[in-house]
């Protein structure tokens, strides 16, 4: 919890505004800096030399928007994938309970529907790291309580293909949360969001800065581009919010494991 971002802290909106802030002040600095060199009569070549630097850096920002994409791209895919892997391995777990003799049926079934409701995680938990804290410490705590409860079904030492299966399926939710941990804190790092940012300021800075000598200002065309730029970034880092922002990671087979869980339990209650 402590590898979170501060961009993570605030609402998304305030990263696009921040974002875009930024670029729209680089932009207006480099104009103001070629404004004052306007009558420099080296202004043409200076102008060409900005030229050559200004293709450079926007290739470059391609280059690491495209990289950055991807990756983040591809973290959601995988905390979408752990989320879908864990509620299966629960579903499976609680269904094989039945194998288990009484009462650690009933005790192994309690706690699997137990630590599925501390699995579900809303956007209020996410953004309180206090309380992400205390529920990822309830799920490691209801852990420790499913593998005994879980070796209670072997009957006198001897473990036979149900005991086997179920000591597996529990096995199978352990692991699954580890994979979903790691996945949900496998963030962008700071460091490549800074550098992204710096280069796009750069660019825009430089593009300002040739307008500026040109003696004119583009102002519409530069300002659209800023706005781009921060939309792509917004984007990239929006796919790290799993549980908020606009692209957020469906936790609904979780929600129906637990309402099914519910439904098989009530008898029993």
């Amino acid at each position: 919890m402590e590898r979170l971002s501060i961009l993570y802290q605030y609402p998304i909106w305030v990263n696009g505004l921040f974002f875009l802030a930024t670029l729209l002040v680089s932009m207006g600095v480099g104009f103001l800096i070629g404004r004052y060199n306007l009558n420099s009569r080296e202004k043409s070549a200076k102008r060409g030399k900005s030229d050559v630097v200004l293709t450079g850096m926007f290739a470059l920002l391609g280059l690491i928007l495209a990289f950055t994409y991807a990756f983040s791209l591809s973290r959601a895919d995988a905390r979408k994938q752990a989320v879908m892997e864990e509620a299966n391995a629960i579903d499976t777990a609680f269904l094989r309970a039945d194998l288990a003799p009484e009462p650690v049926r009933l005790e192994l079934k309690t706690l699997l529907l137990e630590y599925a409701r501390t699995r579900v995680i809303s956007e209020s938990d996410v953004t309180d790291s206090e309380v992400l804290r205390q529920i990822i410490g309830r799920s490691l705590e209801i852990q420790a309580q499913l593998w005994p409860v879980a070796l209670k079904s072997i009957d006198a030492g001897v473990s036979g293909p149900r005991e086997i299966s179920i000591l597996h399926s529990i096995n199978d939710v352990l692991d699954a949360h580890t994979r979903r941990v790691v996945n949900g804190f496998d963030q962008l790092p700071t460091a490549v969001l800074l550098l992204m940012l710096i280069i796009a300021s750069g660019a825009l800075g430089v593009a300002g800065y040739n307008s500026g000598v040109a003696g004119h200002e583009d102002r519409w065309g530069l300002r659209v581009l800023s706005l781009l730029l921060a939309i792509v970034m917004l984007l990239i880092t929006d796919f790290d919010r799993s549980h908020s922002g606009f692209i957020r990671i469906d936790q609904q087979p979780l929600v129906n494991a637990v309402n099914s869980m519910e439904h098989h339990l009530k008898p029993s209650g």
